[in-house]
């Protein structure tokens, strides 16, 4: 029987009090999702679990396409998607008045991590599309103060 006993790697962060992130048609990093590894491994696999909150913006529909993506330089100039760590986001189409509102967790196993900062984009499917993230102005079906869920962010070896 084999002991890997290097394996001491562990991340929770969250962030307080987000400000609300629009997201259009353009790839953009998901506040809270970024991350430096400081690994005792020199490629270990990791486990990259990721919440945050989502509503529909003007629009009636979420509809967001999310990708895990790695760099050596903090995304300065290197960035690369990490291989088969994306996601599709949808949501029910809404009625007038309604919002669709939802909390999503991502969750990916990325094996051989060789870089040194992990983060998440997203864009929606089209301008039709937009959605809020972080923040919303319903709460328990009426409108009420803005109210927000804090993201949260879970890296393990």
């Amino acid at each position: 029987m084999t002991y890997k006993n290097k394996k001491l790697f562990k991340l929770f962060q969250t962030v307080d009090d987000p400000s609300a992130q629009t997201i259009d048609e353009n790839y953009v990093e998901i506040n809270g999702s970024k991350c430096l590894i400081d690994s005792p491994s020199s490629t270990p696999t990791l486990i990259y679990k990721f919440q945050f909150y989502t509503k529909d913006g003007s629009t009636k529909q979420s509809l967001l396409n999310i990708k895990l993506q790695k760099s050596n330089d903090n995304f300065s100039s290197n960035i690369v998607d990490v291989p088969n760590c994306i996601m599709n986001i949808s949501g029910d189409e809404a009625t007038a008045g309604d919002q669709y509102d939802h909390t999503v967790s991502t969750f990916f196993i990325v094996e051989n991590f060789d870089s040194d900062y992990l983060r998440l984009v997203c864009r929606s499917y089209s301008s039709s599309f937009e959605s809020v993230l972080h923040r919303s102005s319903e709460y328990d079906g009426s409108a009420a103060t803005t109210i927000y869920y804090n993201p949260s962010l879970i890296v393990l070896e």
